[in-house]
């Protein structure tokens, strides 16, 4: 094909179809790049959710522990009202 435009003397129409290459590499380039932000705003969500929900886990096992098996509690205590009224009565008064 480049020969046919050379031998018609037309050279201009390569040059026209190498930039609509360029155009379209380009394009799927910044649609990586889109894809790519999303899928890293994305795994930044779920890391802090993970590590929220690590936290928020280890929070409730040492409440468990800590309450049920040191201090001889019952375990369901542990998420009651009036046990941290209580708790809070003797630290602060």
């Amino acid at each position: 094909m480049v020969q046919e435009n050379e031998q018609q003397g037309q050279t201009s129409q390569p040059s026209a179809q190498k930039s609509e290459e360029n155009k379209a590499v380009k394009k799927k380039k910044t649609n990586k790049n889109k894809k790519r932000k999303r899928s890293k705003v994305g795994s930044f969500f779920m890391k802090w959710l993970f590590i929220l929900f690590c936290l928020l886990a280890s929070v409730v096992a040492g409440l468990l522990v800590g309450y049920a098996l040191i201090g001889d509690g019952a375990p369901s205590d542990v998420f009651k009202i009036d046990t941290w009224k209580h708790i809070y009565d003797l630290v602060f008064s």
